[in-house]
């Protein structure tokens, strides 16, 4: 190949990789590296090395250079057999040497004089101890992830196990080193599949989850990655799928538990509650072979989730009395006070509701499916039953891999998970009580495909292409819609009930969510004399669409008794002998229940790019891409000492909000009147009153930002001490490694950043059209049986600026917000014991650097309003109390109201 044909090929790749719209992350490959020398110990420069992937034939060759070293890059997961020849010296095959994913082996050779038709065979040449790498990592592979005794089948549950994880909750809860969200990077052969949405919230939740019979094997890096995966994070999570061989292997496996085996819950059994029904069944197969002998190979997965569910609820519920409309409060009269007949007496409303009375009767009816409990207050009882739901998913997995040419590697992973189930109850989607008609199902499609291609320009040049598309509809509760609420069980509308009272309805709002990621990764890999360079660019593309039901469609009615209500005036002392004010107020909140008396009807019109729609919903498109380039060498500076260092350039550009439906300003505007900075400077007014326009594709959240580096460097030494008294400590040559590196890697928030600020404004996302007894919009005496059609809206233009009110929220990005990184540091030890066993001693540091954080910058100010002044005072006085000996005694300093701090 001629020098300007391979300067052509290297720009033509990366020309594809500086304008591919993606998204990158870490390889999901390693690489074999190590010395060849003879008997003598003096180093063979130009060995020919042969490295064969003993699964699947393949081949890959390298050269050692003027120092003896070699390196041969980009090599997917395996058992590889490497081999050195030269003439004059009989050829050495080291079998069984294993490789992890991101965790180099290191294999060296010693060459006898000899024919070079003669080999010599080593069996398990790899070393136990990593002498060239500064990376933490842990791997767990083969028979370690099928044979952990866990009940998920989910590979990513095998994490937990490691040290640094603490789970809180649900294993998607997790966190890492104590680091936040967003520092976690998952990957599945080196494409990110996490909830890119959620990221910074619940970054151990993934869009693909791995199952266990599908993995080869996971690595998790806790500190000190190199530059090539600083983007993602500093915990990486690597998962390799796995392949097919020469042989056909497979199995087929069937797992069950039921109910019968499982004990009740022990305050269940305080109730009177049956356990719980648990018969869930997981169940598939496995199967990978040889399509074409040595050429073409295939692997496939088929695993099966089903899970009859149920969830123990406990709801609030009136008591019988109450649903009569019987108001009993303590220290009050012994039969309470009839709430009907004291309006009839007054001249006000002394019917029960249809629709409120109906709905509390039904909820009676369906407590002989559970069990009741008295309350502390008289007026509720608690009311405890089991929801029945169920699950299915299923998670089809196929990998292919092509072995073009002995310089041409490509593969392909296809997953695809579908997800249904009939009641969500993870977000609490299930019924309010037994037989309730309103409920809902969360389901999605979710889908992943990775294509690689590995290419050996020359035995020292050698690149590596990974392109990656994740993506699927997420849907939430899609039976929940207006016709739900249309019939006249609900009267067209969801209920709030008062009272602490649990809702008859809990789901009001159907959601629905894409967010596609589009990956893409290319790295050069350049061995030259003692270095092992890697040069490589990456882009990224988060897409995100979130659908939302607003109130329009669904609207909510709360019940109360609101001034100036003129039946206000019956819930007096007279009326109720002994009522403290809050027991009054929940005499009218009762009284508004029962006769269904309605104090306010919240409901909104959906924000549609250049109108207001109230049949709509809001219906938001974002996205954000990044760009990066890095460069990484591993120079063996002696035999036995190796330098790791690196350098990342990453980009995040600003969100894009694609259909105008967000509204924002000059940031000045967060000060309001007060102007810029000048948020504690009473009677300084150099700003304005916010004033909100729409959000257009133009629109930049925040500014560009092209200083953002990270830096990585470490060394690993290997001391020699034969013929020292240190040998007792660290053993002979090669059986010890000192190292300490430090790096720094970017976090990675999620999308959903720029709907909780931009989309939370005044005029984005849907226009209130509340109509309550206290704005006025509502008469005084609106009852629920009237119906209360809403007034005529269809479609209003909408009109900017917008200037919001009193009680509306301003929120802002920071301009100059920066990426936030952590930056991590490391030393240690490890001594091999044996050739299966090793110790090591490290320490781990770890600290994040501007990392995300929203402020409220309205808070209380205590400078200007006095209240540091008093405190202080306060403080004085009380140690004088006590140097007096009047003990913990308080007296009043002024507050407007306290006599006691």
């Amino acid at each position: 190949m001629t020098k300007l044909s391979l300067r052509f090929q290297i720009g033509a790749i990366i020309f594809l990789a500086v304008f591919a719209v993606t998204f990158a992350q870490i390889s999901s490959t390693s690489r074999i590296e190590g010395t060849v020398r003879d008997n003598s110990g003096s180093i063979v420069p130009g060995a020919e090395i042969t490295v064969t992937n003993t699964q699947t034939g393949a081949t890959y060759k390298a050269l050692t250079n003027d120092e003896g070293a070699f390196s041969v890059p980009a090599l997917p997961v395996g058992i590889y057999k490497v081999a050195a020849s030269v003439p004059g010296f009989k050829t050495v095959a080291v079998e069984n040497v294993k490789l992890e994913v991101g965790i180099p082996a290191n294999v060296n050779i010693i060459l006898t004089v000899g024919e070079i038709s003669e080999q010599v065979t080593v069996i398990g040449g790899s070393e136990i101890i990593q002498t060239t790498s500064t990376n933490i990592a842990t791997t767990i592979t083969g028979r370690q992830i099928t044979d952990l005794p866990f009940t998920s089948r989910d590979a990513l549950d095998l994490i937990l196990f490691l040290p640094g994880v603490v789970t809180n909750g649900r294993p998607r809860q997790s966190s890492v080193e104590g680091l936040p969200k967003g520092a976690i990077n998952i990957t599945t052969d080196g494409v990110n599949v996490q909830d890119n949405v959620l990221k910074g919230s619940d970054g151990f939740f993934t869009y693909i989850r791995p199952k266990i019979d599908a993995i080869e094997q996971v690595t998790i890096s806790t500190a000190t990655p190199g530059a090539e995966s600083a983007a993602g994070g500093a915990i990486q999570i690597k998962f390799v799928t796995r392949g097919g061989s020469n042989n056909f292997d497979g199995s087929v496996y069937w797992y069950r538990r039921t109910t019968g085996l499982n004990a009740n819950y022990f305050f269940n059994n305080q109730n009177k509650i049956p356990r719980a029904t648990n018969n869930l069944l997981q169940l598939g197969f496995r199967v990978g072979g040889p399509i074409l002998k040595n050429k073409l190979f295939f692997f496939a997965n088929y695993e099966e989730f089903r899970l009859p569910e149920a969830a123990t609820r406990t709801r609030t519920i009136l008591s019988p009395s109450a649903e009569k409309g019987i108001f009993s409060y303590t220290g009050g009269p012994a039969g309470g006070v009839d709430l009907l007949a004291l309006a009839a007496k007054n001249g006000f409303t002394s019917t029960l509701d249809p629709i409120t009375s109906k709905i509390i009767s039904d909820i009676r009816a369906s407590t002989s499916k559970g069990t009741v409990l008295e309350a502390a207050d008289p007026l509720l009882q608690s009311f405890t039953f089991t929801n029945q739901g169920g699950q299915t998913r299923r998670f089809p997995t196929l990998r292919l891999d092509w072995e073009v040419t002995s310089k041409h590697h490509v593969e392909n992973i296809y997953n695809y998970q579908d997800f249904g189930s009939i009641v969500d109850f993870l977000n609490g989607a299930d019924p309010a009580y037994p037989g309730s008609p309103i409920f809902g199902s969360q389901t999605s499609h979710r889908f992943s495909n990775t294509s690689a291609w590995r290419w050996t320009l020359t035995p020292t040049l050698v690149n590596e292409a990974r392109f990656g598309l994740t993506g699927g509809t997420l849907l939430f509760f899609p039976e929940v819609g207006p016709d739900s609420y249309k019939s006249p069980y609900f009267g067209g509308t969801a209920l709030a009930f008062p009272l602490g009272l649990s809702t008859p309805n809990t789901v009001t709002s159907p959601q629905r969510r894409n967010a596609p990621v589009y990956q893409f990764l290319d790295a050069v890999h350049w061995t030259r004399a003692a270095h092992s360079m890697s040069y490589g660019v990456s882009t990224t593309k988060v897409k995100t669409w979130l659908e939302f039901l607003t109130r329009g469609q669904i609207p909510l009615t709360s019940f109360g008794v609101v001034d100036p209500d003129p039946a206000a005036a019956m819930f007096n002392t007279t009326n109720f002998p002994g009522a403290t004010a809050a027991q009054l107020n929940n005499a009218r909140s009762l009284y508004a229940l029962t006769t269904g008396l309605i104090s306010q009807v919240t409901r909104a019109a959906a924000a549609v790019s250049d109108k207001y729609d109230v049949n709509a919903a809001t219906d938001s498109h974002d996205y954000t891409r990044g760009l990066g380039f890095y460069g990484q060498d591993i120079w063996k500076m002696t035999p036995n000492l190796t330098l790791n260092y690196g350098l990342r350039w990453e980009i995040q550009l600003p969100f894009v909000h694609e259909n105008g439906v967000y509204t924002t300003g000059p940031f000045s505007d967060l000060y309001g009147v007060s102007g810029l900075g000048n948020l504690f400077k009473p009677g300084t007014l150099t700003g304005r009153v916010p004033q909100f326009v729409q959000v257009t594709p133009d629109y930049r959240a925040f500014e560009r930002n092209y200083k953002n580096f990270a830096p990585s460097f470490g060394f690993a030494w290997s001391p020699k001490v034969e013929n020292s008294w240190l040998r007792a400590m660290f053993g002979e040559s090669g059986k010890s490694v000192i190292r300490a590196a430090y790096s720094t890697a970017f976090n990675s928030d999620g999308t959903n950043l720029i709907n909780s600020i931009v989309g939370s404004n005044p005029g984005a996302g849907s226009l209130n059209l509340t109509r309550s007894v206290a704005n006025g919009l509502l008469p005084v005496q609106s009852y629920f049986k009237a119906g209360l059609p809403p007034p005529p809206f269809t479609t209003q233009p909408r009109v900017f600026p917008v200037t919001p009110s009193l009680s509306d929220s301003v929120n802002y990005f920071y301009p100059k917000i920066r990426m936030g990184y952590v930056e991590s540091w490391t030393f240690g030890i490890q001594r091999e014991l044996n050739r299966d066993t090793a110790v090591e001693v490290r320490y781990v540091g770890n600290r994040g650097v501007k990392l995300g954080r929203q402020y409220n910058l309205n808070e209380v100010n205590i400078f200007e309003n006095g209240f540091l002044d008093e405190f202080n005072k306060a403080r004085q006085n009380l140690a004088i109390n006590i140097a007096n000996g009047k003990g913990n005694s308080f007296v009043n300093n002024g507050f407007p109201g306290q006599s006691a701090l």
